[in-house]
């Protein structure tokens, strides 16, 4: 999705189609607002301890943005299961 902001919610645990709805409905207030799209990823802590190479590669650009998501790059390489 082409979108002015990229909204990055991480959980503990897997979030449901129903919660993920509820949740970006929450932010329809700042698109009426500002205007701004959003674009939201929903990642649970296994997903960011063992991305696939799509999740590593969003991830890297969310570094690169400025972004600190744990755990960084370096981390997940050094984190025991």
């Amino acid at each position: 999705m082409h979108s002015d902001i990229d909204l990055l919610v991480i959980t503990d645990d897997e979030v449901d189609e129903a919660e993920q709805e509820a949740l970006i409905n929450e932010t329809y207030p700042l698109f009426l607002e500002c205007g701004r799209q959003l674009s939201p990823h929903f990642f649970g802590r296994r997903r960011l301890a063992e991305p696939d190479d799509r999740t590593r590669e969003f991830l890297l650009e969310v570094e690169r943005d400025g972004a600190r998501v744990w755990p960084s790059e370096r981390e997940r390489h050094h984190c025991p299961d």
